[in-house]
């Protein structure tokens, strides 16, 4: 692997557990413990995280590629949510966990020395998964959305500073539904490509 595929695969991989486990930490003693203590279990977590990152990343790393598929399934599941959280159920940032998978299954591709018709098939289940995973993203943004579309239309207005006229609830749905497709199909593409570019990197590489 190059310095900065290294890099990367460090920073995805190596990222899972501290984020899980500062997560764990937090969400798992709010009503437990006093609400000045959630942040030090929190960090604790986090801090457990990154010692077991120090002792097993490295092993790991070295054979990243060759990760079981489920739990390949579940990590992109996992920054998913992440994800989707960390923007406050704006979906469109879920697009950059598609992107990173195509690269990941591109360069597996490659080193699997898998035939071309082969590749074509595992890029396609990679491009139809991580799609099926951001329209489900995107029906959870809805559901969001629609709960007190009052103040969505509020937020929006502020958002592009509208002031000409209001936004109602037939325009935030219209919103959803040419928003979620061109989500959809954007993350298709964008997974393809990144998984192509990959793989013919691999290759102009080995010659």
């Amino acid at each position: 692997m190059s310095k900065i595929e290294d890099m990367l695969m460090a920073f995805i991989f190596g990222s899972v557990l501290p984020i899980l486990l500062f997560l764990a930490g937090w969400w798992g003693s709010i009503s437990l413990v006093p609400e000045n203590t959630i942040f030090i279990i929190a960090l604790i977590g986090l801090t457990a995280g990154v010692v077991i990152d120090i002792l097993f990343l490295q092993k790991w790393l070295r054979n990243i590629y060759n990760t079981n598929l489920r739990l390949l399934i579940i990590i992109y599941l996992f920054y998913s949510i992440c994800t989707f959280g960390f923007f406050m159920g704006v979906p469109i940032f879920n697009i950059i966990p598609g992107i990173m998978a195509g690269i990941f299954i591109g360069r597996r591709l490659y080193l699997g020395k898998k035939s071309m018709n082969e590749t074509k098939y595992y890029i396609k289940k990679t491009c139809i998964f991580t799609t099926a995973v951001i329209i489900a993203i995107s029906a959870a943004s809805a559901f969001l959305a629609l709960k007190d579309p009052i103040d969505t239309a509020g937020n929006l207005e502020g958002m592009f500073n509208i002031k000409s006229f209001q936004i109602n609830t037939e325009m935030i749905i219209g919103l959803i539904i040419i928003g979620g497709l061109v989500l959809a199909a954007s993350q298709y593409w964008l997974t393809k490509i990144s998984a192509i570019i990959t793989f013919r990197h691999g290759e102009r590489s080995a010659e």
